[in-house]
């Protein structure tokens, strides 16, 4: 839960976690919703994102910042010139053109790992399809029926309540890890629940 992580880096890492308005846009006009001063230590986080489902993915998003790239320098320009549509957690690494698409596309899977890590993902998966009265055999196999989809509705939900993040990048993990098979759907489940919000 995010409780635990803000005390860990907090504690063990000596870092500050602020919550509060961000008052900067981009060039683009778009809201800069978090930071990591390296040097100071300090993670902020606008209050727009606080008490929200994007509050842990965007903090353990800063916190890779903050583990990665203490050496990198990123041109100003790029910042400026990112278009509003920039997130690259679902991008191929040969759609990264520029030093910062691959720094934000870094702190993305790093922060991706840290909140649902292989193992203990797929037991959780299992334990709750089990609480639903499914073989806990793997993967779940959506078909053309629509209960397949309504206990699948229903298991990003409960997956989603428990590690705080969106339904989206619950179904992307699943896909990734091969657990969910969509026969309707050839192109995969990046569609299903809502979308990531865009972190910087």
């Amino acid at each position: 839960s995010i409780e635990p992580c803000i005390k860990y880096l907090s504690d063990a890492l000596d870092m500050k976690i602020i919550n509060k308005h961000i008052d900067q846009y981009y060039l683009s006009g778009r809201k800069n919703l978090a930071n990591c001063n390296i040097k100071e230590r300090i993670i902020t986080i606008d209050l727009s994102v606080v008490n929200t489902i994007r509050y842990l993915f965007t903090l353990c998003h800063e916190f890779s910042h903050f583990l990665l790239h203490k050496n990198v320098v990123i041109k100003q320009s790029e910042y400026e010139t990112v278009s509003d549509d920039f997130f690259k957690y679902k991008s191929k690494k040969d759609n990264l053109i520029t030093d910062r698409d691959w720094v934000e596309w870094q702190a993305n899977e790093l922060a991706v790992n840290l909140i649902l890590p292989e193992v203990p993902f797929k037991a959780k998966v299992s334990q709750l399809l089990g609480e639903m009265g499914r073989t806990i055999d793997l993967p779940f196999y959506l078909g053309h029926h629509y209960s397949n989809y309504k206990e699948y509705n229903r298991l990003l939900d409960n997956l989603s309540k428990h590690y705080h993040v969106s339904r989206t990048m619950i179904s992307i993990r699943l896909n990734y890890f091969g657990l969910v098979h969509d026969q309707k759907n050839t192109k995969g489940l990046s569609n299903w629940g809502d979308s990531f919000d865009k972190v910087s």
